[in-house]
């Protein structure tokens, strides 16, 4: 049986219809593939954000404690921790390291290191009197560092998310500075 055409009518060849067919395939590959990286994009940043909020609920606790604590009763470092149930419900995946050290910062020197060389060494007696009254006043830790890592595996590689926070001595700090302003008066 021949079908017969009428004059103006056409059709697609063979050649033409697997073309298409192919740039479809292509474009739906292509939009696939967008997708499939969205979405680990979105499961990546999803999980920084649960662990960025992991660790700064620690550093919440630390810096509570350090209202009732000094620095020094308070320094520790804990590896390879879990999270309580409270905080990471449901097969947490994410661990923490938490570190309070004292920050060695010579802060007299800090404050003095402006001064040409001539001017240091006309003041280095002072600038060591200095020195010697600072530690005596607030000991030789006078500030400490606390570092909140929290860590996950994601595939073959280890994530990580840090929080570092400031420690004072601040109670000594004030008992200090009211004794100084007790002097004056």
């Amino acid at each position: 049986m021949e079908i017969k055409r009428t004059k103006g009518e056409k059709s697609f060849s063979l050649v033409e219809i697997l073309l298409a067919l192919g740039l479809m395939a292509l474009m739906l590959t292509n939009f696939y593939s967008a997708q499939s990286r969205i979405s680990l994009r979105s499961n990546q940043a999803r999980r920084v954000t649960q662990a960025t909020w992991l660790a700064k609920s620690l550093m919440a606790q630390v810096e509570y404690q350090s209202t009732f604590l000094t620095p020094k009763e308070m320094k520790s470092t804990k590896k390879n921790q879990e999270f309580s149930e409270g905080l990471c419900p449901n097969k947490c995946r994410y661990r923490y390291n938490l570190t309070i050290q004292p920050w060695k910062l010579d802060l007299v020197s800090i404050l003095f290191s402006q001064m040409g060389d001539e001017q240091a060494s006309q003041n280095k007696e002072m600038i060591a009197e200095i020195k010697k009254q600072v530690k005596a006043s607030l000991g030789s830790e006078l500030l400490y560092y606390a570092l909140a890592e929290v860590t996950w595996n994601e595939g073959i590689k280890k994530r990580s998310v840090a929080i570092p926070y400031l420690l004072t001595k601040q109670t000594e700090l004030d008992n200090l500075v009211a004794s100084f302003s007790l002097k004056k008066n």
